[in-house]
């Protein structure tokens, strides 16, 4: 089942998730893990993506945010070939963003898979896997 995914107010967002109060950065991680796929989460898996985040502490997320990086040098040196992958509905990275990467970065193959959204890997596993296991035949 597909989510509507409303306008997002990420100011809130991210000061919810760098917050030090447990409520507010409990609220923030559960609208981040929202906004994390396009496809509604069974139980078990909303649960497992809540704990692998909320492992990460906050003054690392604080220190995350503040780097700022701009890699757009380096990746244009790139000389192995290169997958990028992008969900068709990925709140995160933009489509500019994605279409920037594939015209810096050389030799780069890249694609969006349709109904997911910044997970990939979860939500179309099958499909996932079987794209990195296509690339690495052909690229190896």
């Amino acid at each position: 089942m597909r989510k509507n995914i409303p306008n997002v107010d990420f100011k809130k967002l991210v000061h919810d998730l760098l917050s030090e109060n447990s409520q507010s950065n409990r609220a923030g991680l559960k609208e981040f893990i929202n906004l994390l796929t396009y496809k509604f989460l069974m139980p078990l898996e909303y649960y497992l993506f809540f704990r692998m985040n909320s492992f990460v502490p906050v003054f690392v997320r604080q220190c995350m945010l503040k780097k700022v990086a701009d890699n757009n040098d380096i990746l244009k040196t790139l000389s192995v070939p290169v997958l990028f992958i992008r969900g068709e509905h990925d709140v995160f990275l933009s489509v500019s963003a994605f279409e920037n990467y594939l015209r810096i970065i050389p030799n780069v193959r890249g694609l969006v898979f349709k109904g997911v959204g910044h997970s990939p890997q979860w939500e179309a596993a099958s499909l996932f896997n079987e794209t990195i296991k296509d690339f690495l035949k052909k690229e190896s």
